[in-house]
């Protein structure tokens, strides 16, 4: 089926089939259709320039190509599509830098959180360890600006009904009105590594869904010169992509992990700390005969009630790796804390006014949050299987913040 739709593109001028794709993916009715246009968009970019005969592509000639790929890919794509999207048409508001934008929901599972995730980490490297030239945020705030300007001009269309069953081809008024939109004025000041060109990506053997490589792309470039976004739905992929590969490259990495290191757990501290109150916010647990803390200095520790306490230990980030280790590293200093309290070497806990308070280790129960700071999009970790995960607890920041903002803080 590739090669046929391939040699389907070869009739045409490139530049229409790129716009033809372009606005059905980002009509409503084709919300759920995403991946099929990525694919589309990418069989088109594995054709080379001297292959295409540049003739005009009507949108009859479109629609009669699109409505057969839809049938014959539907079986294909029928699990992937199996979801109910919220809807694009309800807009949530993301502010950065104290101003109000909009943006595409995709196929992503937490939109919000991920563009928010990204906007963090831009806001707090950029200013003082990206250096000045750094063309990340600029991009970041152009991608916004233009994901708003599109979904207000969408949402004043007249009819907005999203989840179609089949694929649909947006009426001639609707291209005319929405293809100039993804035109550039200029390509200057753009990365070379963010600018997708004709014939530049590789042809996939058989149509499946599997992940895109146009999430490394932000913008399009034809031989004719003209520059123009590509989907919206997946810059904040390729802005992930763009920042990590900096950072990954900049003689800052390890001054950018210990600062964002230090930042969240000034930040989880500072969230855990007022949904706890101070009053239940300790300085650690005290070693039997000992002097010092049986906890690791950056640690956090909370009384939740008279024999219950909670340790919360944040994960150092990290761009090269995934943080597998790091997080084994911080459950295993909590199991041997565990095996500790077990032996009875657990004399108290210190308040925050350095008051020791003794109690029975056999009385104490402790439980363990382990908390990270995700660097990527696309994010995970393994564990042994073999490893106890008693009274323990993973998650990322957003879920931390998630589950203590919920939570009775007489309870907690």
């Amino acid at each position: 089926m590739v090669e046929k739709n391939s040699t389907w593109m070869k009739q045409f001028n490139p530049e229409h089939i790129f716009l033809w794709i372009q606005v059905s993916a980002i009509h409503p009715a084709n919300r759920r259709f995403q991946k099929r246009f990525e694919i589309l968009l990418e069989v088109m970019f594995s054709i080379k320039n001297s292959e295409f005969e540049y003739n005009h592509l009507s949108r009859e000639e479109y629609e009669n190509f699109l409505t057969t790929f839809d049938l014959q890919s539907k079986v294909i794509f029928s699990q992937l599509e199996d979801w109910q999207p919220f809807e694009q048409s309800k807009l949530i508001p993301y502010f950065y830098n104290q101003k109000k934008y909009y943006f595409f929901y995709g196929d992503l599972e937490r939109p919000y959180e991920l563009l928010n995730r990204l906007g963090t980490l831009i806001n707090l490297t950029h200013k003082d360890l990206l250096a000045k030239t750094s063309p990340v945020e600029f991009l970041f705030i152009k991608s916004l600006e233009f994901q708003t300007r599109l979904l207000a001009k969408l949402k004043s269309e007249p009819v907005w009904v999203e989840n179609q069953p089949n694929m649909h081809v947006p009426s001639q008024a609707f291209f005319d009105s929405f293809s100039r939109e993804f035109y550039l004025d200029s390509l200057e000041s753009v990365p070379e590594s963010i600018i997708l060109d004709q014939g530049t990506c590789r042809q996939a053997r058989r149509l499946e869904p599997v992940t895109s490589i146009l999430e490394h792309w932000v913008y399009a470039r034809f031989t004719s010169g003209n520059g123009f976004y590509l989907l919206p739905q997946i810059h904040c992929q390729a802005l992930y992509n763009l920042f990590n590969g900096l950072i990954i490259r900049s003689e800052k990495l390890g001054e950018i992990e210990q600062f964002l290191f230090e930042e969240a757990m000034d930040y989880i501290r500072f969230r855990t700390t007022e949904v706890c109150s101070l009053n239940k916010s300790l300085l650690g647990i005290l070693g039997q005969g000992e002097k010092k803390l049986l906890t690791n200095q950056n640690d956090s520790s909370y009384l939740l009630d008279e024999n219950k306490v909670l340790i919360v230990k944040v994960v150092p980030p990290k761009f090269k790796e995934d943080i597998s280790q790091e997080i084994i590293g911080e459950i295993q200093q909590f199991n041997e804390f565990q095996e500790r309290r077990n032996w009875g070497e657990v004399r108290g806990i210190i308040a925050q006014d350095s008051e020791v308070i003794t109690v029975s280790p056999k009385r104490l129960e402790f439980y363990c949050v382990v908390v990270f700071r995700p660097t990527t999009y696309a994010f995970g970790y393994t564990l042994p299987l073999d490893l106890p995960l008693d009274n323990i607890w993973i998650l990322d920041v957003t879920d931390w913040e998630r589950l203590i903002e919920h939570s009775d803080s007489s309870k907690v």
